[in-house]
């Protein structure tokens, strides 16, 4: 059984993504825990999201609980907007998530552990394989 406390982060083409999609519906059906996942098309869109400023924070939150986006920052040593920012960001790509406390924003990581799977491949790979005479 998977570990469900497990977020899949990946870089890959969109037939990879496709691919990998249509396997954990098939799994998902026949009644198999799915782990959750985020993916992008290109390892630099990943890149720009997950900055080193957003790794620590996610790290701290998995480690760490807080009271509000503003305690994230101060136990960050960060500007409030800044961290605002980088929440909202990291909670519509479901890494972090928002519970709404009165008139505060409670972040968490539901997550136990985060792998990164990026994959980098040649675009014209057949093109590069015919010149050299590769099937």
């Amino acid at each position: 059984m998977k570990d469900e406390n497990v977020l899949k982060i990946s870089a890959r083409s969109f037939e990879d993504f496709k691919e990998e999609s249509l396997e954990k519906m098939e799994e998902f059906e026949e009644g198999e825990e799915v782990p959750h996942s985020v993916s992008f098309e290109e390892p630099t869109k990943l890149r720009k999201i997950l900055t080193e400023k957003r790794i620590e924070l996610i790290q701290f939150l998995m480690e760490n609980e807080v009271e509000s986006t503003s305690d994230l920052a101060k136990k960050l040593d960060r500007g409030v907007k800044e961290v605002s920012e980088d929440i909202r960001l990291l909670e519509e790509y479901g890494i972090v998530k928002v519970e709404k406390e009165g008139r505060s924003k409670k972040p968490s990581v539901p997550y136990e552990k985060i792998d990164i799977d990026i994959g980098i491949e040649a675009n014209n790979r057949d093109q590069k394989n015919a010149k050299r005479g590769v099937a």
